[in-house]
């Protein structure tokens, strides 16, 4: 009968903080080097945070520009070299859970899809810089293991500092920072902040939480063939036949 696949799905409800972000990236992109003489300063901050413009172009591909069609789906590029800080942020969300030639083995990966939800911003909050409104986005990923999938990707990438490993030796001997977005953080843990480029001698940039979790859950996905012979019919009451099915999938 060939291999069976099953799998474990994670739902997150993530609600955002849209004006809130906006707001800091007007605020705080003309402090960052690499944003001096960019014609939208707030929106190159924020693709820096996040790895991909807006459009889909990787950073790591076009650093200071975003209109080369060509790179709107380009998954060409693995951050190499990666002892340099000049492009994409070490630290930047798309590196962080796809760490790519800053590893040697990539072996977290999961199939993940987000569903954004809500309204879209209001005046009112536009001008106020606060969320008056929900919104944000429903989250779900597969993958064959949670522990070494979602919760590894968030807790031991996302929210550790120090990751990408060896990065240290490039920023002044500090970690490349946390992830902007869903990265989390105890009350032990270092301040949330990124290491950004333009200058490795500044202090890091210090980030505020945009990204609030509001529940989710774990799912266990079974394959047609369980469903089939062993949670339905006869062969979840039959235990000789049950054997040959597990016989015949191995």
């Amino acid at each position: 009968m060939g291999q069976r696949w099953e799998f474990f799905l994670v739902f997150r409800d993530f609600h955002q903080l849209v004006p809130e972000f906006q707001e800091f990236m007007e605020a705080n992109a003309i402090n960052a080097p690499f944003t001096h003489g960019h014609r939208k300063p707030a929106e190159k901050l924020a693709a820096y945070l996040m790895g991909i413009w807006k459009n889909g172009t990787s950073v790591d591909e076009s650093p200071h520009d975003d209109s080369n069609e060509e790179l709107f789906k380009s998954n060409n590029f693995d951050y190499a070299p990666i002892q340099e800080n000049n492009k994409c942020p070490f630290a930047a969300q798309t590196r962080k859970m796809r760490p790519q030639a800053d590893l040697e083995r990539d072996h977290a990966v999961i199939i993940r899809r987000g569903i954004p939800c809500g309204d879209e911003l209001s005046a009112e909050e536009i001008t106020d810089g606060k969320t008056s409104k929900d919104r944000g986005l429903l989250f779900v990923c597969y993958q064959s293991d949670i522990r070494d999938g979602f919760n590894f990707l968030t807790t031991r990438w996302a929210s550790n500092h120090h990751f990408p490993d060896r990065k240290a030796k490039f920023l002044e001997g500090q970690g490349p920072g946390i992830d902007a977005f869903v990265g989390q953080r105890l009350d032990h843990h270092p301040e949330r902040s990124i290491r950004l480029p333009g200058d490795d001698h500044a202090d890091p940039l210090k980030l505020e939480s945009w990204v609030i979790q509001r529940g989710g859950d774990y799912f266990f996905v079974p394959s047609i063939s369980t469903l089939q012979n062993e949670l339905t019919g006869p062969g979840i009451f039959d235990q000789k036949k049950l054997a040959r099915v597990r016989e015949e999938d191995e």
